[in-house]
């Protein structure tokens, strides 16, 4: 008995001496959310539909527009733009967010076609409307036969009839029963949420993009700028060294480290010219600014703010705001209520 005791007195305390933490269950995301979540208009301030008077010259250019002649697309404008002013150019031009919008448009008809099932509908057919008809007949009034030197009856007439008529059936139908109607409606109005907030997932992307372009934009021309000084600031070096050589009271080896600096910030100047002519291009791309402008950095490089919340809050909340789980658990759903329509 005390030999029982001591082999398991230590496999206990071992047990309860483990320092690996106990598993913490999570919450399902259907019981955080439910299983059938409702997008939030509310999570982000809507967009744009239309252009200031300022900015009506650089609206998109039509759909399928094609440049024909190379005056059409050289650059004629530099355009100096602000942060807010690329947020709400891309929300009007984007035609990733038009196509999104007329998606949801759709989506909000499918399910008001959906729902006008629980109504009776009345339609009107009709056929040969409207017809007419024509026909003849010939009619004998009198006691003369017909001989082969009489060939003609004196009392005979023909007449004509013409008839009008049209074919119409009124039909009333109302389901009472229909058991794939709740799930169908079910799987629209699931495909409406799911489009809604595929348009806030788009709008949220979109003004992402557009500010990081325009700080990349924002970080070319700090670099040009810098660049610039520094090729300035190794002019003068050179100058400085040429006149010491002249002076005596420097040797050629000065003048080679000099020319060497100036070479080597000279080329970092052209690298950052060209960055910054990527830049703007982009920055032009995602605006979907007409061809021959290219926009460029108004506001200096500043900063706008400094995110508090520690890692994990950030997780937490990534998850929180997050509409594309929404869209899976959605997904779910629209799979189940299609499952439900079909017959068996």
């Amino acid at each position: 008995m005390l030999a029982l005791v001591l082999a398991a007195g230590p496999t206990a305390a071992w047990a309860n001496d483990s320092l690996d933490p106990s598993p913490e269950q999570l919450p399902n995301a259907i019981k955080v959310k439910g299983p059938r979540p409702k997008s939030n208009p509310d999570a982000l301030p809507p967009a744009a539909t239309s252009l200031p008077a300022d900015l009506n010259n650089l609206a998109a250019p039509a759909p399928l527009a094609l440049p024909t002649n190379p005056a059409q697309v050289r650059i004629v404008d530099y355009r100096p733009l602000r942060l807010r002013e690329v947020e709400r150019l891309i929300e009007v031009n984007s035609p990733q967010l038009k196509a999104i919008a007329s998606q949801v448009e759709q989506a909000k008809s499918n399910l008001r076609a959906q729902i006008s099932a629980w109504y009776p509908t009345l339609s009107l057919s009709t056929g040969s409307f409207p017809s007419r008809s024509y026909g003849s007949r010939t009619q004998n009034y009198g006691s003369e036969a017909i001989t082969p030197n009489n060939p003609y009856d004196a009392n005979a007439y023909k007449t004509q009839t013409q008839t009008y008529g049209a074919i119409a059936a009124l039909n009333f139908n109302w389901d009472l029963i229909n058991p794939q109607r709740v799930p169908q409606i079910a799987a629209a109005r699931d495909q409406f949420e799911k489009a809604k907030n595929q348009y806030l997932i788009t709008l949220r992307e979109l003004r992402l993009q557009a500010a990081s372009a325009y700080f990349l934009l924002q970080n070319a021309d700090d670099q040009v700028r810098i660049g610039k000084s520094a090729v300035q600031s190794s002019s003068v070096n050179l100058r400085d060294a040429r006149a010491r050589l002249q002076a005596g009271v420097a040797t050629k080896l000065d003048v080679m480290e000099a020319e060497t600096q100036l070479a080597r910030d000279q080329q970092k100047l052209t690298e950052g010219l060209l960055q910054q002519s990527l830049a703007r291009r982009d920055l032009a791309r995602l605006l979907d600014l007409p061809q021959n402008t290219t926009p460029t950095a108004a506001d200096p490089s500043t900063l706008l703010g400094v995110w508090q919340p520690s890692l994990q809050e950030s997780i937490v909340a990534a998850y929180a705001f997050r509409e594309e789980l929404s869209n899976l658990i959605l997904d779910v759903s629209i799979a189940n209520s299609n499952a439900n329509s079909r017959p068996w």
